[in-house]
């Protein structure tokens, strides 16, 4: 080996270093801990008892376990689908505008860089069933508001409105990938007799199937780990209609001080994670278009 070419093997490791360090302290360190603790009991006191896999057979026999998990599933089964269509019709729509395109898609896009505590803190005061806007504006229809957040039957929608309203990030991605749609095939598909409904579910749906894919694993993942908005709006209530997996971690571990048995939560919702993106991935064999492929 060459002076030169060591010198560049060292250099590329000396400016790849601050993000291993960062790695290995900040999220490889601490998914090993929570590996091992989960066969611990710990109060964050005590001395450690070894549980083996007892804190997992616990978690299936908890109630608090499969409500969190049922609520979460609700979450990610409803409003990920309703937030693919919200971004795409927004997309389509800021597509069509010839002038002031950056100004619509900007002002869509706004919501997704308010921090996630100010954003709940706002949707909190605008869900108010007495004095929010989200009521005085169904009066405007003679609708009278449900109680949201105070309601165990709308207190989810109420998260997935929020949810809905920060749908700019994903809007973006369908417009670079609209963009990026040859003219020439939907040009050929109009000469051809094919109306714009049949153009968009031959040509353009199919070619934003990888973006929709992206959007998707994305969307499970951090919405099975959804936590800000819960925490700030709702704590978990009202009667665990909005106990969502993480929050449950998180109150299992800081507030009933079970450490060892928060942590083997915390794996199973690792591989939990895992199994879904592993099947969305095997699944998109089927139904993913990608243009060049053989």
């Amino acid at each position: 080996m060459t002076p030169i070419k060591r010198q560049e093997i060292i250099s590329a490791y000396v400016f790849a270093a601050p993000w291993l360090i960062g790695f290995l302290v900040f999220l490889a360190g601490p998914m090993l801990g929570a590996f091992v603790l989960a066969l611990y009991e710990w109060n964050g006191i005590s001395t450690m008892k070894w549980r083996g896999l007892g804190n997992f057979a616990r978690a299936f026999g908890d109630f608090d376990f499969w409500q969190s998990l049922r609520v979460t599933s609700s979450f990610v089964f409803s409003a990920l689908p309703a937030r693919v269509v919200v971004a795409l019709a927004l997309a389509l729509l800021v597509n069509r505008i010839r002038t002031n395109q950056n100004l619509f898609s900007t002002i869509i896009f706004i919501p997704v860089v308010i921090p996630g505590v100010a954003l709940a803190i706002l949707f909190a005061r605008v869900l108010n069933p007495e004095v929010g806007l989200m009521n005085r504006f169904l009066e405007l229809f003679g609708i009278i508001g449900p109680g949201w957040l105070f309601s165990p039957q709308w207190a989810l929608p109420g998260l997935g409105l929020m949810f809905l309203w920060q749908s700019g990030g994903a809007m973006i991605l369908y417009i670079i990938g609209l963009e990026a749609i040859p003219g020439e095939l939907l040009e050929a598909a109009a000469i051809d007799g094919a109306g714009a409904w049949r153009r968009f579910l031959r040509i353009t749906l199919p070619l934003l199937t990888p973006i929709i894919l992206f959007n998707l694993i994305v969307g499970v993942i951090g919405n099975f780990q959804y936590f800000a908005p819960v925490f700030v709006m709702t704590q978990g209530g009202p009667n665990k209609a909005t106990l969502f997996f993480v929050y449950n971690v998180y109150r299992t571990a800081f507030q009933y001080f079970e450490f060892g048995y928060a942590s083997a939560l915390t794996v199973v919702l690792f591989f939990l994670i895992a199994l879904m993106t592993f099947g969305m991935l095997r699944s998109s064999r089927a139904w993913v278009f990608y243009r060049g492929a053989a």
